[in-house]
């Protein structure tokens, strides 16, 4: 991972140097910039109050998850932004590229129709409507663990339904 001096000046806590008999050795610690832990939980708080994220599917309104998707995606520009560090700002971009992904896939399923998607009706929009949905959680759902594991914050319990399966879960099942 590379870090920039901008990156590296609000990190770096301590540097020890090696001696010059080389019996001592030389090290660096590091920390995590409370200003991006911050910014990290106000990130997070905005992802809880999409309900786009974790609704269920056939609670959906399609015209409304496309507004909300790209108020967020718009929003996130903001953040992204603001990072300092590529533990936050890479998620975040992440997200966006997920937010992006999902709103081409939607405007292809509404193309055609006057953009407008029928998802109780159960045809093939509502199936790509769907699964556009479930994509754009599932990738979302991993940034979000990214974020969470970096900065060590705690999150709603509403987030954690497009949470990856935790590694003990999957090795349970085996």
């Amino acid at each position: 991972m590379r870090f920039g001096k901008r990156e590296v000046s609000h990190r770096l806590t301590s540097i020890t140097l090696p001696t010059v008999l080389g019996t001592g050795g030389g090290g660096a610690t590091w920390t995590t910039d409370e200003g991006e832990r911050s910014r990290a939980r106000s990130v997070l708080q905005l992802l809880e109050d999409r309900r786009v994220l974790y609704n269920p599917f056939e609670a959906e309104v399609p015209a409304h998850c496309i507004t909300s998707v790209q108020e967020l995606r718009s929003k996130l520009q903001d953040y992204i932004r603001q990072c300092q560090s590529a533990e936050l700002r890479d998620p975040l971009r992440a997200i966006q590229a997920a937010c992006r992904q999902f709103l081409t896939e939607a405007e292809a399923v509404g193309s055609g129709r006057g953009h407008l998607i029928d998802i109780q009706g159960g045809g093939t929009s509502s199936w790509l409507f769907n699964q556009a949905l479930g994509t754009l959680r599932a990738h979302v759902g991993v940034s979000v663990a990214v974020i969470v594991t970096a900065f060590d914050i705690d999150i709603d319990e509403h987030l954690t339904k497009i949470l990856p399966p935790s590694v003990d879960d999957q090795a349970d099942e085996a």
